[in-house]
């Protein structure tokens, strides 16, 4: 563990202090390491935004070699459209988009290049074509990116909101409103830091939904979403009291029960980061959403 006094009378965030320091690590490779406990200031987790003061001793994990080398598996996905800057593909349920700390073989990407697919090949080597992301458990649409223009162009599109992202939900009981927004503000779970819920202090986070159809136990939602937090349809519609069916962590036992989570990205809409021209994309309810609601009746 290396041991580094901070001995400057200014006040200065800790990322930003490290990243002058000749650590051969970028920032946001440092912001990763402080979120994870790998930087510590005396021996406490701090944010990245933490102003240090004089004395204070920031310790420094040992950097492992990490192999951020994917290999590419036989995994084909049904690519819905694909040009020399993009793709746009239907993810399966069940599949990570990119290795996360558990170094999945099985992903998206690792699909993709196993399909001779040539993602832009961005900083991060395990997220390379990345430009948004779907729960593994969340099927439909999704795009990644092929050349860098498109890649930064797509990036920026999702930040300012200009992507339009539409989802079916199954939730459990049955929706009253035939239209509405949920505007509350998502965070990590302080109870459980691998769920997301909805805290007072947590980022924006606001969701459109639609009624499309009722059963006697069930309502089929479109959402729309106007941010997109972690887990945000899932966390919003645990918030009102209708979690999604099959939903293995922000559900409680439902009438109508499903293996599979049931919420599928079905609509996709953006202007290519090309040439402009209006891309629209969209796949028919998943067969597993309309055998349950058939069941319900």
């Amino acid at each position: 563990m290396r041991k580094i006094i901070y001995d400057l009378a200014l006040a200065d965030r800790v990322d930003a202090y490290l990243s002058e320091l000749d650590l051969e690590l970028s920032r946001s490779e440092i912001q990763r390491m402080i979120k994870s406990g790998d930087i510590l200031v005396n021996d406490e987790k701090v944010k990245a935004s933490y102003k240090l003061v004089l004395d204070d001793v920031i310790s420094v994990a040992p950097i492992l070699e990490v192999d951020d080398t994917i290999v590419p598996i036989d995994f084909p996905i049904e690519v819905i459209y694909e040009d020399e800057d993009l793709i746009v593909i239907n993810k399966p349920q069940g599949l990570v988009v990119y290795p996360g700390s558990g170094r999945e073989d099985k992903s998206v990407v690792a699909a993709l290049l196993g399909m001779g697919v040539a993602l832009y090949e961005s900083e991060d080597k395990l997220r390379i074509g990345i430009v948004h992301r779907l729960d593994k458990d969340t099927s439909g649409l999704m795009i990644l990116s092929k050349s860098e223009k498109a890649h930064f162009d797509l990036m920026a599109a999702f930040k300012d909101r200009s992507v339009v992202r539409k989802y079916y939900a199954l939730v459990d009981g049955v929706v009253l409103h035939n239209f509405g927004t949920i505007d509350a503000p998502i965070g990590r779970d302080e109870h459980n830091r691998t769920k997301m819920a909805i805290v007072g202090d947590g980022r924006e986070a606001k969701t459109f939904f639609k009624l499309k159809e009722k059963t006697r136990h069930a309502s089929l939602l479109e959402c729309e979403l106007y941010t997109g937090r972690t887990h945000q349809i899932r966390v919003h519609m645990q918030y009102i009291k209708h979690p999604i069916i099959g939903d293995p962590i922000y559900r409680k036992k439902t009438i109508v029960e499903s293996d599979n989570l049931m919420l599928q990205s079905f609509n996709l809409e953006f202007s290519h980061p090309i040439d402009g021209r209006e891309m629209k994309f969209e796949l028919p309810l998943r067969e597993d959403f309309t055998l349950l609601m058939n069941g319900d009746e």
